[in-house]
């Protein structure tokens, strides 16, 4: 496991949940990592999936899954 944690990816975190409306900062710090990272994000919001889908490609809804 690798803690990843500084200011440049709180600041973008926080500018991403003030873009998208985001009631919370949390959800917007995954998506600050995933940018960073150049992953896949997975989650199980389906609001947030919603709410960024159209400008985070690399964002996953678990609802849509199948083995």
């Amino acid at each position: 496991m690798t803690l990843h944690f500084d200011d440049a990816l709180l600041k973008r975190g926080y500018v991403l949940a003030e873009e998208f409306n985001r009631p919370t900062a949390y959800d917007a710090q995954y998506l600050a990592l995933a940018e960073r990272l150049a992953c896949e994000f997975w989650t199980a919001d389906e609001r947030l999936f919603n709410a960024v889908t159209a400008r985070f490609a690399s964002i996953r809804w678990l609802g849509n899954w199948s083995s």
